[in-house]
């Protein structure tokens, strides 16, 4: 018997609310679909509105993200050597290439009454104690990038929030 299940392609509106329920669990707030407003598409720079809070949501560097699923579907998922995308050589350099990259492309989109939320989707070499200190490193060397929004939270795969801002 062949499986006829239909598969549905999850919309942008749905990742970004799958992200706002995220970040909401993870700050103890209990999600009520009743407060959340998906029709804020005409207030830029809001993606969504969750009790009268406007969040601008981002998973991360989408280009980077892009290369390599790019290069995953080029290349034999076995063979690392032709899946690499890039080297840092610094681990020091991580944060400040991926980050600096997202808010400097959103930094003409802010506004100091919205929240951005940063989903990162690839992984970094840091334990959960050494992501803190890298990344609040990286938020006191770039205030100016961070102040022009009301906060600004990194979001990890493995459920760890990171208040920058």
């Amino acid at each position: 018997m062949k499986n006829t299940k239909k598969i549905t392609k999850l919309t942008k509106k749905d990742i970004e609310t799958i992200i706002l329920k995220q970040f909401l669990e993870l700050s103890n707030i209990v999600f009520d679909l009743r407060k959340l407003n998906t029709k804020s598409e005409n207030r830029e720079p809001i993606d969504l509105e969750y009790d009268n809070q406007g969040y601008q949501i981002t998973t991360g560097d989408g280009e980077y993200f892009g290369r390599i699923m790019s290069v995953t579907e080029k290349y034999d998922i076995s063979n690392v050597q032709g899946r690499i995308v890039s080297r840092l050589l610094n681990f020091n350099s991580i944060v400040e290439s991926f980050l600096n990259r997202i808010l400097e492309k959103k930094k003409n989109r802010s506004d100091v009454r919205v929240i951005l939320l940063i989903s990162i989707l690839t992984v970094d070499p840091f334990r959960d104690d050494e992501r803190e200190e890298e990344y609040k490193k990286f938020a006191t060397k770039n205030q100016s990038l961070l102040k022009c929004w009301e906060e600004v939270y990194c979001i990890f795969q493995d459920k760890q929030l990171i208040k920058l801002f």
